[in-house]
């Protein structure tokens, strides 16, 4: 984003070329009236007033071009400095609550217990802390923790470079998708020099392009998550940042585009030891998953996609390498690359050119049988209900049941469908019973009529009682 100075040098040089234009004008246009009197009868007369005339509409025909293109270009210089400012203003306001809280409650916990420091060591980054009565001291000092621990990641949100990352290796490498490294922070200042972080870098191909044009580019892999407050089953963005992805800093680098140097978004985001195929491969090839831990991880799932549901998010590229497995073995949905905000009725307008989803495999009937056209609509209100019971196959350690190929994913009826009733495992011996009542709330959730499926919520709240 080009700062303020010079935006405001460029709209006062587009607005003297105007004003230089104008008085070209009013020039010619002076010229004309005085050739208005020169002799009718004079044939030379004539022609010279005749030329003048047509020199006189073609100035102005090109001097009304050049004023609508100077119009339009101070118009976007304005609305890009008005970003700004709005930009500075935002940050401004952010750093200084949250200086002022900092300060309020290092004060009240320094009256309740005088030298009692501070730990050096950072919070859990995920889940959030909860919020604790101020009356404790101990709680004071926990809430100055929290928030300083936010008001270092705010200085690394808007000071940091890649320069200021130890490259630790790839995690995942999805081409043109994107890049998923380990990184650890290096530089002083920035929070936390410990912590290992999952930078996925997202690459735009194009050397000359600007922080801002990559930031509408981009802007569905960051604003989603960094708008939503935390939730334990929602993976959690500590900061982003644009820089040129330099070959010079790590390797992995050199595969990024035809031109290695280019502007890059960089997503700083808790790390967590697997993806849930990852977990899967490995359960399924031993004793399987045990069923209580999958009905665990059904709720979990639902418990993310409510979450995401109430703030009007459709996730549409919801599949087992884009759930992750924290410390704790909860379900944690990543990925937003292909999210999109609706509005209350969780329609989108369905025009040729838009994508219904990243992953068809778990995009329900509605969605993979409506037709682009002029209002035509996109309903996805049942869509992750959908999504969600047929990963509870893939979860219980089977393969999607619309994958082999047997069942018509457009078109079949739920009794074509084999019921939810055990886990996976590669030695049948293995395979254990699950919860009957899973098996109905699941058989519910892949109806293919939108109508005859439950709510989010309504799966959740029957799921609970069998997972605790």
């Amino acid at each position: 984003m080009e700062n303020v100075p010079e935006l405001r040098r460029k709209i006062e040089e587009e607005q003297r070329r105007a004003s230089t234009a104008s008085s070209v004008f009013s020039s010619v246009n002076s010229q004309s009236s005085l050739a208005g009197s020169f002799d009718e009868n004079s044939m030379s007369d004539r022609e010279r007033a005749d030329k003048l005339e047509r020199e006189k509409r073609e100035l102005a025909e090109r001097f009304e071009r050049e004023k609508k293109r100077l119009e339009k270009e101070l118009e976007r210089k304005t609305t890009e400095l008005q970003r700004t400012q709005d930009d500075l203003r935002r940050m401004a306001t952010r750093a200084n609550s949250a200086e002022e809280k900092f300060l309020e409650l290092k004060n009240a916990a320094g009256q309740g217990r005088k030298g009692s420091g501070y730990s050096n060591e950072p919070p859990k980054p995920v889940p959030k802390p909860r919020a604790i009565s101020t009356g404790s001291i101990d709680g004071s000092q926990a809430q100055v923790q929290q928030l300083k621990t936010e008001l270092l990641e705010m200085r690394m949100l808007y000071t940091t470079t890649i320069e200021d990352y130890d490259i630790l290796g790839p995690i995942f490498d999805g081409g043109e998708e994107g890049l998923v490294l380990r990184a650890q922070c290096k530089k002083k200042g920035l929070p936390f020099p410990d912590r290992v972080y999952a930078m996925k870098v997202l690459t735009n191909y194009f050397k000359s392009q600007t922080a801002t044009e990559a930031r509408v580019q981009f802007q569905n892999e960051y604003e989603i998550l960094c708008n939503l407050p935390p939730h334990p089953n929602i993976i959690h963005m500590y900061a982003f940042f644009f820089d040129r992805a330099n070959p010079d800093v790590s390797p992995e680098f050199k595969r990024v585009g035809r031109n290695v140097r280019t502007m890059s978004l960089f997503l700083l985001m808790a790390e967590h030891p697997m993806s849930m195929k990852e977990q899967l491969d490995i359960l399924t090839g031993g004793q399987g998953p045990k069923p209580g831990k999958v009905v665990q991880w059904v709720k979990e799932l639902l418990s993310g996609l409510c979450f995401l549901h109430s703030h009007q998010i459709v996730h549409r590229d919801l599949k087992l390498d884009n759930l992750l497995v924290d410390d704790n073995g909860r379900v944690v949905i990543s990925d937003f690359g292909k999210a999109i905000i609706l509005e209350d009725n969780m329609k989108v307008s369905y025009n040729h050119g838009f994508s219904a989803g990243g992953n068809t495999a778990h995009l329900a009937p509605e969605i993979l049988n409506a037709k682009p056209g002029p209002k035509k609509y996109l309903n996805y209100s049942k869509q992750p209900v959908w999504a969600a019971g047929v990963l509870a196959y893939e979860l219980a350690g089977h393969k999607n049941p619309f994958q082999s190929g047997t069942i018509d994913q457009r078109s079949y009826g739920v009794q074509d469908v084999p019921p939810l009733k055990y886990t996976y495992s590669t030695h049948s011996k293995f395979c254990q019973s699950l919860d009957s009542q899973l098996g109905s709330i699941v058989r519910a959730m892949i109806q293919a009529e939108p109508s005859d499926r439950p709510t989010l919520q309504d799966c959740l709240r029957r799921v609970s009682p069998i997972a605790s």
